[in-house]
């Protein structure tokens, strides 16, 4: 019964940000949701504590809002802009990495350097759903959004390797480049070449289906939510890189001819519309009732002093704006040439 008043309560949280949103302009979705949240938290007795699994949260949060992204997004513009996504996905992150690492070891010495490199990863992965945000409140140009979109699909590989590969050193005391390098080749091409291949299965089968004449638009909207789902879970099993699976099965779907009926059109946008919805405002309304339970017990504890908790807070959000102004900045130049 907690668990059902728990998800009630994150809707009512995610409805009352969107009205909320209408009336402070100026200020994106994102933005005021994780605000909500922390309100909620310091306010409201929530039910239970909130506690998310990694695993389930690239099910349930990741997969299915990548691969709706994936279906909507310029191909073309992504393969004009190939070697500047590129750029941000390898170089930015792991710069990123060890900017953030370093600075967070140097503000804290407690914190041992591979931790630090691990938050660094962390950090260094730009998230879809707040890049779409942002997109919708304010105008870029046709370059950078397609660099950012790009960017935001396909850098969780670097970020995931770079993460793990800080945690095994923390827990192992060792670090393997060749290792890390044949992880990084596997999650990469591996997860393109099967999503590629199952996104091709997924247009096939639906294919197929209105030919024999089962073209029921609900059929078709519940066999769609589904894809990224079971897509993820395949390529778990065979560990390689789910989310680029999906990213990939998403794009090579879109690239395909379709034959839909205008109902089944209709329907499936009205469908996915409200899922992004509702899932990115669950992960912002969520982030932000963590955030006291994160701050207020390392303050009371006393193992760190609440003033320098705040700076290393200011000094790690300007570090990490500050690489990645001078990284894209430096990229507009060489494009410019």
């Amino acid at each position: 019964m907690e668990l059902l008043e728990l998800i009630l309560f994150l809707l009512v949280a995610v409805v009352a940000s969107s009205l909320l949103d209408q009336v402070l302009h100026g200020v994106s979705l994102p933005l005021v949701q994780i605000i909500l949240g922390v309100i909620i938290a310091l306010v409201i007795p929530l039910p239970s504590s909130i506690n998310l699994d990694a695993e389930l949260l690239l099910i349930l949060f990741i997969a299915p809002l990548h691969f709706n992204e994936s279906r909507r997004v310029d191909s073309g513009e992504l393969y004009q802009n190939r070697f500047g996504i590129a750029s941000l996905v390898t170089g930015l992150v792991l710069l990123t990495m060890i900017a953030m690492g370093a600075t967070l070891n140097a503000l804290i010495p407690a914190i041992p350097l591979a931790a630090a490199l691990a938050f660094g990863a962390a950090m260094g992965s730009t998230d879809a759903a707040a890049v779409t945000a942002l997109a919708k409140e304010m105008r870029f140009g046709r370059r950078h959004e397609a660099l950012l979109n790009g960017e935001a699909l396909f850098n969780d590989v670097t970020g995931t390797i770079g993460f793990q590969c800080a945690i095994a050193v923390v827990v192992s005391g060792a670090f393997s480049l060749t290792h890390a390098g044949e992880e990084f080749a596997l999650e990469l091409f591996g997860g393109l070449f099967v999503g590629a291949l199952l996104g091709f299965a997924f247009w096939g089968l639906t294919s197929i289906m209105r030919r024999y004449g089962l073209d029921n638009p609900t059929v078709h909207v519940v066999l769609e939510l589904l894809t990224p789902f079971i897509i993820y879970l395949i390529c778990e099993q065979i560990h390689v890189g789910g989310v680029i699976a999906v990213v990939m099965a998403g794009m090579t779907i879109s690239l395909l001819p379709h034959k839909r009926t205008i109902a089944s059109s209709r329907q499936a946008s009205s469908v996915w519309k409200t899922l992004e919805f509702v899932l990115n405002g669950v992960i912002f309304v969520v982030l932000g009732i963590q955030l006291p339970s994160t701050f207020i017990p390392a303050i009371q504890s006393g193992s760190v002093d609440a003033a320098l908790l705040i700076l290393t807070v200011f000094v790690l959000t300007f570090v990490l704006e500050a690489v990645r102004f001078f990284w894209i900045l430096g990229m507009d130049l060489v494009h410019t040439r």
